[in-house]
């Protein structure tokens, strides 16, 4: 190699190394969210006439939730750029995004619930797809990105039947391994009290709690994401 060349080249990776090295993250966080969910259970082990009221079993659950909120990020002086969706928002600036999430879940669920007290517990194994879609706006520019991946599912959880028809219930849910570049995981914890409609319907009013995480490949110039939402939860049950 020519050695006039050698001090652009080295000039050439700095310059990249330092371009990632300064990205800021997209740091999002809404507190004032209703958070709707909605589940669809079928035993596979079993049977009962009355489906909706929470017992021991074997199922299957599909689960879908879904957020859409907004934060405004202050980028000082003294802080990095942000790098979101092929725009660069370099400070001083306030920098708005407005984001669209969803996570589908498809799990195999073991609940036991003990006779007598009526306390139970619970365990979830599965798949799961996420979707992001965020929007960010500066003093002059604008930039969407679409972020998609699959990933594995856990879950744990307990309730406590207070009767027949009602349960307060409480779990915990994580997404991960996701798509270094797209949503790299995401986890959940749900407080909800929980009340039969008829034999195969309940509804769910309670409050739950997220964070969703995309990290970013090694080498990418794209900010890591950090969305952070919470609020109100509404779910409906159907169960087979």
């Amino acid at each position: 190699m020519n050695k006039r060349y050698v001090p652009i080249l080295l000039l050439g990776l700095a310059s990249a190394f330092a371009g990632r090295a300064c990205a800021a993250d997209l740091d999002i966080e809404d507190r004032s969210l209703i958070i709707p969910n909605v589940r669809i259970a079928s035993d596979i082990v079993g049977t009962s006439p009355v489906p909706s009221v929470p017992r021991s079993s074997h199922a299957i659950e599909f689960g879908v939730s879904a957020a859409r909120g907004s934060d405004t990020q202050h980028l000082g002086p003294s802080q990095s750029a942000i790098n979101i969706g092929g725009q660069t928002f370099a400070p001083t600036q306030d920098v708005r995004s407005e984001f669209d999430f969803r996570l589908f879940e498809l799990a195999y669920r073991f609940r036991e619930v003990f006779r007598g007290p009526g306390i139970g517990v619970e365990a979830l194994v599965g798949l799961g797809y996420a979707q992001l879609g965020l929007t960010a706006t500066g003093a002059t520019q604008r930039a969407t990105e679409r972020l998609n991946s699959g990933g594995f599912l856990f879950g744990v959880g307990g309730l406590w039947r207070i009767t027949p028809n009602s349960s307060l219930q409480v779990r915990g849910t994580g997404f991960v391994l996701g798509g270094r570049d797209d949503v790299t995981n995401a986890y959940h914890f749900d407080l909800q009290f929980a009340r039969t409609l008829g034999s195969h319907a309940a509804v769910r009013a309670g409050y739950s709690v997220w964070e969703v995480r995309s990290d970013r490949e090694s080498g990418s110039v794209s900010s890591p994401i950090r969305l952070r939402f919470s609020g109100p939860m509404l779910g409906l049950d159907l169960m087979f």
